[in-house]
């Protein structure tokens, strides 16, 4: 009952596929998620870096010490202004992502397409209308010939 709840030494079913291939484009997507999850980690920083600069010029200014705390002001307006250009480089991160993973998707869309089309024209290679017809004409005498057995027949 123990072998039940243990794992397995050769490998659980979560361990990554070695077949697996990475693509091109799973790499460009990992790097750009990577520099997603590094621009929002410098968006927090930056974030409480100003808290930080405000509650630094409260407390000079409480002090009296008006030009360091204009100057922690400065610093909170330049860390603003980075703030405003991370968050244009965040969206244009995930409009990339989008992008990226859309196409993929048309790319898997045009390949069943292509896929079905293939195998449409197999199916009707193998049922060419010459055989359609004479299968056709070959029912309808059968018919043909059934109803005059039936019709033929005294009741």
């Amino acid at each position: 009952m123990g072998a039940i709840f243990s794992r397995r030494s050769s490998g659980s079913p979560s361990s990554p596929n070695p077949n697996a291939t990475i693509t091109e484009h799973d790499r460009a997507v990992l790097n750009l998620k990577n520099q997603r999850d590094r621009l929002q980690k410098y968006e927090r920083q930056l974030e409480a870096l100003t808290a930080k600069e405000i509650e630094a010029a409260k407390t000079l200014l409480q002090q009296g010490d008006k030009k360091r705390a204009l100057m922690c002001m400065k610093r909170k307006k330049l860390r603003e202004r980075d703030l405003a250009n991370i968050t244009g480089l965040l969206d244009n991160v995930h409009h990339t992502i989008s992008t990226l993973e859309f196409a993929k998707v048309q790319v898997d869309v045009v390949s069943s397409l292509k896929d079905g089309s293939e195998a449409l024209k197999r199916l009707n290679d193998l049922m060419n209308i010459d055989k359609v017809d004479l299968i056709m004409a070959d029912t309808a005498e059968a018919i043909a010939y059934q109803n005059g057995a039936t019709n033929a027949r005294p009741v």
